[in-house]
């Protein structure tokens, strides 16, 4: 199994140390697939992945931690949970627009 230190991590992803480090923390997801050994972590091709994913959640989308943790929850789901949530996610945009239409007339 290959596995990669948070260094090099780092250089193939472009996430800086620090950021995955509080993300390991924040994500228990991403902690199941670190390895610890002689007080090192190791990342697995699987949490390079997940470290790329985050990456794009937080920082290119724009979602809050919380806000991740529930877009790879949705990731997950089975697929008529997911349609579900996705038509409701839908539904409260459309209201959500239908408000700022109304405050700004």
């Amino acid at each position: 199994m290959d596995r990669f230190n948070l260094p090099s991590v780092e250089r193939m992803t472009g996430v800086s140390v620090t950021k995955i480090t509080y993300w390991l923390t924040e994500f228990p997801e991403l902690r199941e697939l670190a390895l610890e050994e002689d007080e090192e972590v190791f990342l697995t091709y699987e949490a390079l992945g997940l470290v790329l994913r985050l990456e794009l959640l937080l920082d290119e989308v724009g979602l809050t931690i919380a806000g991740a943790r529930r877009q790879l929850a949705l990731d997950k789901a089975p697929e008529p949970e997911r349609q579900k949530l996705s038509q409701r996610i839908l539904s409260i945009r459309r209201e959500l627009e239908q408000v700022r239409q109304i405050l700004e007339d």
